[in-house]
């Protein structure tokens, strides 16, 4: 709960630095290209879905730029397991197939950027990025099996915190539109599988 607090805290105190004469705010929608990465025994795949919020821009010189975000965002992975092999018993022929299920994460997400101008339009920007799952849904897609209780797996805990990087670049269309393409790397496995989350963004943005 500590952690969470002083995200939150950290995020409200660069929001409301008084800069106002360079402080911009804004929306920005998207979509995300994401999934899990890390475990030796499954293979992960990527998953589309989109993210949506508001941004704080606060502009330090002509070159450098903070920008901090409140974002929802739906992201997950797909998951294939190949060869399972299922017995009852020692001497029972084994069922052999694959599984598959597929994973949808509701978060809320809170980068934190710094931007770097290389030209008078065109940026980079990295900065750490933290994340709050507020809901987890798992959905088994095929399986050896047609037994309800092998394939109820939605039912158990799930980590609700994530912390990683991001890297990006991005354009600007015009002096309220941007487009922005991002890359985010989690840096802490998640307790079940000890996976980390991989996402690519595409998005735009607009200045109010």
């Amino acid at each position: 709960m500590k952690k969470y607090l002083l995200t939150i805290i950290a995020f409200f105190l660069i929001s409301n630095l008084e800069i106002k004469a360079q402080t911009e705010y804004g929306i920005k929608t998207g979509l995300n290209i994401s999934k899990y990465t890390g475990d030796l025994f499954a293979e992960y795949n990527y998953r589309v879905g989109f993210y949506g919020g508001g941004f704080v821009n606060i502009r330090m010189n002509e070159k450098f730029k903070i920008q901090s975000e409140l974002l929802f965002a739906q992201q997950g992975t797909d998951i294939l397991i190949e060869d399972v092999e299922i017995r009852e018993s020692p001497d029972q022929i084994p069922i052999i197939g694959d599984f598959k299920s597929k994973v949808i994460e509701s978060t809320i997400s809170i980068p934190i950027l710094a931007q770097y101008y290389l030209a008078d339009k065109i940026y980079v920007e990295a900065g750490p990025q933290f994340g709050f799952i507020i809901d987890r849904e798992e959905e088994v897609t095929e399986s050896p099996v047609d037994d309800p209780s092998f394939n109820n797996i939605s039912d158990f805990d799930y980590d609700k915190f994530d912390l990683g990087l991001s890297l990006g670049a991005g354009y600007e269309l015009s002096e309220r539109l941007t487009l922005n393409l991002r890359y985010y790397f989690g840096l802490i496995g998640r307790d079940f599988q000890d996976v980390k989350l991989s996402v690519f963004n595409l998005g735009i943005e607009y200045r109010l």
